[in-house]
């Protein structure tokens, strides 16, 4: 049984190159494609553990023996063939553990400010659902507080509708929606991040790399 009612659920991969951050590679090398998504890795499970939540990283196919060492409570595999599949099974595996609230989220949102989070779990404690729709038509975080596999069943993912889609099926539910964020997944987001470099935490892996690499390829900072 958890330790706590709340698990927030990070899906994740092995930062392997050629595999994670593919669309960044049209700007850098896959090598630094992979170590900055490394970077947004750490930094985001290091915030994430400040929640007071049980963080469980679910990670899709490769080889776990590259993950770093994480502050999470536990580390489970992504189930299923698609993303809808992977969802829904996350959750059942959150709420078969006696968690009562569950909110998913990934790392590929540095600048994200804790506080949305925080929002999220609160709403959702009290019965609601929570998302937070992503810049780019999907969302960054979707939260519940019981499973709802006709969410995911049959849904097409990777396009500008997803949001509205799953807003579509949530219908009347009690639903919050947070403020809109964006994604770090192509060349002008790297840019974007790069001027937005004073919000990533001044300590963390993510700022020190993306210095770097906005000296490599003259980005602005």
């Amino acid at each position: 049984m958890p330790s706590r009612k709340q698990a927030l659920l990070v899906f994740a991969k092995p930062p392997i190159p050629g595999t994670v951050k593919t669309r960044l590679t049209r700007l850098v090398t896959p090598e630094e494609a992979a170590e900055l998504y490394r970077c947004f890795l750490l930094d985001a499970l290091s915030a994430y553990a400040k929640l007071g939540v049980d963080v469980l990283l679910f990670v899709g196919p490769g080889d776990r023996n590259l993950m770093p060492d994480l502050p999470v409570t536990d580390l489970l595999e992504q189930r299923g063939e698609s993303l809808g599949e992977r969802l829904e099974h996350a959750f059942a595996d959150a709420f078969g553990r006696g968690y009562e609230q569950a909110v998913v989220i990934g790392t590929d949102h540095p600048t994200l400010p804790l506080a949305h989070i925080e929002e999220a779990f609160r709403f959702i404690s009290e019965g609601g659902v929570a998302i937070g729709p992503s810049e780019d038509g999907g969302y960054y975080l979707l939260g519940l507080s019981e499973p709802a596999p006709e969410l995911f069943r049959n849904m097409q993912y990777s396009h500008a509708e997803v949001y509205c889609d799953t807003v579509r099926r949530l219908g009347m539910q009690h639903l919050a929606v947070l403020p809109s964020w964006y994604d770090v997944d192509e060349p002008d987001d790297l840019r974007r991040l790069s001027e937005d470099a004073t919000l990533l935490p001044a300590e963390g892996a993510t700022r020190a790399y993306v210095k770097a690499l906005a000296e490599r390829y003259d980005l602005v900072v």
